[in-house]
């Protein structure tokens, strides 16, 4: 019986309003639209709408689908003749009167609700049928099939709410009860919110009649809140994985190898620019026939065999041969500093070789250190967008139910689809920038494979240096500046190699030439050489003079470099440290709005469940979160570049 009376308690209520009393009184003539009601009674659509949806929930109207239209009718007849009754009632009301209308209230209870069979029960167990749905199953046990997602909630059905023949399913009548008292009271009969109102209007059109109010949903599964898995607040200043990443790198980058190959390169260069102090020794062979008088005239006497027989036929010689053996041996005495510049510029040229090689370590790291940051990002944000596509699903499913009760419009579910389309897409764009930035992690490193890249959680990098450690490191020992001082070396020495050129040269050169034994005469010749040869250049066509202003000229090229080297490093430390700060400012402020975010979430959940928010802004709210969470981790992944690249401009020599 308190059941019964707090049902009876719940009718008397709407018919006493007198706003509901004159919706019913207009239905009492037929079904009408929304937009209908609202002209016939000079009523706004959002107030109408909450009446609407308080009466539809205890059974007072029923409504109809046409199209894009919604028809609200009285749901039974005893409702007409209460009307009618109601409608008697004046300032002075008869006893009788009031009797009738109790017994007509009462009728009326008991013929909407069936409150007479095992409904007064707590939990209620039915076995589902063939054919049943949940709407179906809500409808013949409860009296309204719109509470069905609450039956689906309380069984613990997860979309798409599929259920079988055999299934036995707990019908919660009380807390279905409760509910419905509870959202009774967040109605006002003076304040309306319209976010419980959806209208779908065609284009064109200020007016139409396809308005319906926002039906009831149990909160779906949302982004964890507790904890956030992808970040974390925790100061750390190595990252074992990246270190070993770059280790690999320091001995199969590209970039490395091919700057070693040059550093050799350099080395070799000084070997060759050191053995042009050592002589040359060499073996030379010669053989020659030949009728020609002169020619063998001269065979003859190379030869040592000038007799009175060879004078006599001298010009009448027949054809001689000879074959001749000379071992030689030539040295530069004397160059006035030529060979000893080309030696330092080679020495220079490795030194400043070496110093590139430093600079493009640190280069490599820097650059393993950036894509590995950038894949650990874009693989957060490829969990984080599967996250918000699985919810979405979620809330289609929902929706889509929904439609095919006829209890929300066209317009909910293709918002619904609209925002599950463009997570999607943000979706596939993170696991496409994830799946690129892992080929140019392998690219960077010169490996077909990468391991050990596990998703985790980002931290804060551990930050402490001042912007004047920073300039101090930089200008004293990046490399680059060593490389610029070490090309400087390189010009000086070649200017001396260039003056050296216009001075005489000393040299000496010893052989001696051993001829092949002639059978006819019957001994050989023996000889030996020796020459010191000075060579002094008069006229060069100021060759060596172009050359003196080249080298000069390429030396004050070499002190701008490095000037604009040394004013590149100071703007690149004092801006990176400063980012670097911006960055972990940043990621405060970044934690902050996630905080927010998931607090706005719960607050539209619990609004959205209580009928009183639409479904676009429940799905604005979980992008907002997940857009809020995917700057936290770009605040992240910029303060590690941004300290990776003070490391590469400050921090000291990457040795591996």
């Amino acid at each position: 019986m308190k059941d019964l009376f707090s049902t009876q308690a719940k009718i008397c209520r709407i018919f006493t309003h007198p706003d509901r009393l004159r919706i019913v009184k207009t239905l009492c003539n037929g079904e009408k639209s929304v937009l209908a009601i609202a002209r016939k009674l000079n009523l706004t659509q959002p107030k109408l709408s909450q009446h609407l949806a308080l009466m539809r929930r205890l059974g007072v109207v029923a409504t109809r689908r046409d199209h894009t239209t919604i028809y609200y009718s009285l749901s039974d007849p005893l409702i007409s003749k209460a009307c009618k009754l109601v409608g008697q009632i004046t300032a002075r009301i008869s006893k009788q009167t009031k009797k009738t209308l109790h017994a007509v209230i009462l009728l009326l209870t008991f013929s909407l609700l069936n409150l007479n069979s095992a409904n007064a029960q707590e939990i209620r167990i039915h076995e589902v049928k063939q054919g049943e749905t949940l709407f179906s199953i809500s409808k013949s046990e409860l009296g309204n099939g719109n509470v069905w997602t609450e039956i689906a909630r309380f069984n613990d059905l997860e979309a798409p709410y599929k259920i079988v023949q055999g299934m036995q399913l707990k019908i919660p009548v009380a807390a279905i009860a409760g509910k419905t008292q509870q959202e009774e009271k967040t109605i006002s009969d003076s304040k309306f919110d319209t976010a419980t109102m959806i209208a779908i209007e065609p284009p064109g059109y200020t007016h139409n009649d396809s308005i319906a109010t926002k039906p009831i949903v149990p909160r779906t599964a949302a982004l964890p809140v507790p904890e956030e898995i992808w970040l974390s607040k925790e100061k750390t200043d190595n990252d074992p994985v990246l270190l070993n990443l770059i280790s690999y790198a320091m001995n199969s980058s590209p970039a490395i190898l091919r700057a070693k190959a040059s550093v050799n390169a350099g080395r070799a260069g000084i070997d060759a620019a050191k053995s042009s102090y050592m002589p040359t020794i060499g073996l030379s062979e010669r053989y020659m026939v030949s009728d020609d008088p002169p020619s063998a005239f001269m065979s003859i006497l190379q030869q040592g065999r000038l007799t009175p027989q060879v004078q006599a036929s001298m010009n009448n010689t027949e054809a001689v041969e000879d074959w001749a053996t000379r071992l030689y041996a030539k040295a530069l005495l004397l160059d006035f500093g030529q060979r000893s510049g080309q030696v330092s510029a080679a020495v220079a040229e490795t030194k400043r070789r070496q110093s590139m090689l430093s600079a493009i370590k640190r280069d490599v790291a820097f650059n393993v250190a950036d894509a590995y940051y950038r894949f650990l990002e874009a693989d957060a944000a490829v969990q984080l967008w599967s996250e918000t596509v699985r919810l979405f699903e979620t809330h289609r499913s929902i929706a889509k139910a929904h439609y095919e009760a006829g209890t929300v419009l066209l317009s909910d579910l293709l918002s619904v689809e609209v925002g599950l389309a463009d997570a999607r897409a943000n979706y596939v764009r993170a696991k496409n920038d994830a799946a690129i930035v892992k080929l140019e992690l392998k690219s960077i490193i010169g490996i077909n494979s990468v391991s050990g890249l596990e998703p985790k959680r980002l931290g804060i990098p551990l930050y402490q240096k001042t912007e004047e450690e920073v300039l101090n490191a930089a200008l004293n020992s990046h490399p680059l500046i060593v490389a610029a001082l070490n090309a400087e070396e390189f010009s000086q020495a070649m200017e001396r190699v260039a003056v050296g050129s216009s001075l005489p040269t000393v040299a000496g050169e010893v052989f001696g030439e051993w001829h092949g034994e002639d059978e006819g005469v019957g001994f050989d010749r023996r000889s030996v050489t020796a020459a010191v040869i000075l060579d002094v250049p008069i006229f060069d066509g100021w060759r060596a003079r172009a050359k003196r202003k080249e080298a000069r000229a390429q030396r004050n090229e070499a002190v701008e470099a490095r000037r604009e080297v040394v004013s590149q490093l100071e703007l690149a430390a004092v801006s990176l440290h400063r980012r670097t700060l911006e960055a972990l400012e940043r990621i405060e402020i970044a934690d902050k709005a996630v905080e927010a975010a998931r607090e706005s979430l719960s607050i539209i959940e619990n609004r959205y469940s209580a009928g009183l928010a639409k479904i676009d802004e429940l799905l604005q709210v979980e992008r907002n979160l997940t857009e809020s969470r995917l700057n936290a981790l770009s605040a992240r992944t910029h303060a590690w570049i941004s300290v990776a690249g003070v490391e590469r401009v400050a921090g000291k020599e990457v040795e591996r």
